[in-house]
């Protein structure tokens, strides 16, 4: 289920987590992790949500009951205190035929009766600094050495804060960068449901009840990474699941970037107004005239920004192309011809640009099809000549 549509998966969130952004979160980011394991292009090891708050407050309890919930298999591993790396992965050796150092399976290592389920590394920066650098490197690669972590398990992590509370190991800020920290303030309605789940005398859950105060904890709030281009592919790739559900997006933008950056995303999301996608300019412009009228009311508008933004990830596709059918470079150059003279301008020259792979293919093409040179003949001035060498 979780490797399906993304819009199915957020529907699902809503359905088993209506109230609950954060583990709605945590089920987006192991719908990532699974969707795109085997993309060589993403690292999808660097999805891993740490939920970061006060003791006791039920982190763990939320990642356990989100594998009941998926009915997959759970497992923590408790590295508070723990000062060596053989307490958690198990005594290491050397193979004596390949040289290389194996580890065995330790206890809680997934096997083969349960396919799915989570690892809950509970506690990380409780541990040793030369502990946390071993499980580091577990949680990026999902491995360990010769152990590799099965395809159908994630990863989720627990930190108490780092506010002077509690004894912890600092983390280096790249490795901040490498987990996606929520901060997980408990809402008292939280506990005070858990009592109505339980055998609890009238007496003492009347007492919390009216006395709510007692519940409150010291708030923390959310910090963030500088961001760099880890943390923005991050959100690249988990936004199909959060575009629909705003209160998780909000979660895991101000985690990345803070509040006022998903402020201003959120208001761009919202506006009607965007640039059109290279793929159906491509494809498609010629024949849908509803393409060709947004431009022209862009154009109308002075919208120049979004036509200028359509234009640029339109030669970045096709710089990404070897070959390209004659019917798409016909639609490139009527999207061409409808910009503003300055904005198809800018877009020749992209086209032509030295160094670009692609300036070739664009240079041929207009040789080839003399309509299509005409056309940008306009724009240039000139027809550039085939670079033969």
């Amino acid at each position: 289920m979780l490797r399906q549509n993304p819009v199915r998966v957020s529907r699902l969130a809503k359905e088993l987590y209506p109230r609950d952004a954060l583990s709605r979160a945590l089920l987006y980011s192991r719908a990532c992790t699974l969707k795109n394991l085997n993309n060589p292009a993403i690292n999808p090891a660097s999805i891993v949500l740490n939920i970061q708050g006060h003791a006791g407050v039920g982190k763990t309890a939320m990642i356990r009951q989100l594998a009941r919930n998926l009915n997959i298999g759970y497992e923590v591993v408790d590295v508070g205190g723990v000062t060596d790396v053989a307490e958690i992965f198990g005594i290491s050796r050397v193979n004596p035929v390949t040289g290389r150092t194996e580890a065995s399976p330790p206890a809680w290592w997934p096997n083969e009766e349960q396919p799915e389920g989570i690892i809950n590394i509970d506690d990380l920066t409780r541990a040793l600094p030369h502990v946390i650098q071993a499980l580091q490197q577990f949680i990026n690669t999902r491995k360990f050495h010769n152990l590799v972590l099965p395809e159908g398990w994630t990863i989720a992590v627990t930190t108490n804060p780092d506010d002077g509370s509690y004894n912890v190991s600092a983390v280096d800020e790249a490795y901040e960068t490498r987990l996606i920290t929520l901060i997980y303030n408990r809402p008292e309605d939280v506990f005070l449901e858990q009592l109505e789940k339980q055998s609890v005398d009238d007496m003492v859950a009347n007492f919390w009840q009216i006395h709510q105060e007692q519940l409150r904890m010291p708030r923390l709030e959310q910090k963030y990474p500088k961001p760099n281009d880890r943390t923005r592919m991050m959100f690249n790739h988990l936004y199909p699941y959060l575009a629909n559900d705003t209160e998780a997006l909000i979660s895991i933008g101000s985690a990345l970037f803070g509040y006022e950056w998903t402020q201003v995303f959120l208001a761009f999301q919202k506006n009607d107004d965007q640039p059109l996608n290279p793929d159906e300019i491509l494809e498609v412009y010629k024949a849908d005239s509803s393409l060709e009228r947004t431009v022209k009311r862009y154009f109308d508008e002075g919208r120049n920004d979004l036509l200028k933004v359509s234009a640029e990830r339109l030669v970045t596709r096709v710089r990404q192309v070897t070959t390209m059918a004659n019917d798409k470079w016909k639609n490139l150059v009527a999207f061409v011809q409808d910009l503003p003279k300055d904005v198809g301008f800018h877009t020749y020259m992209l086209l032509v640009q030295t160094g670009q792979p692609s300036a070739d293919l664009f240079r041929a093409k207009l040789m080839e099809f003399p309509e299509l040179a005409r056309n940008f003949a306009e724009l240039a001035g000139t027809v550039p000549k085939v670079n033969k060498e």
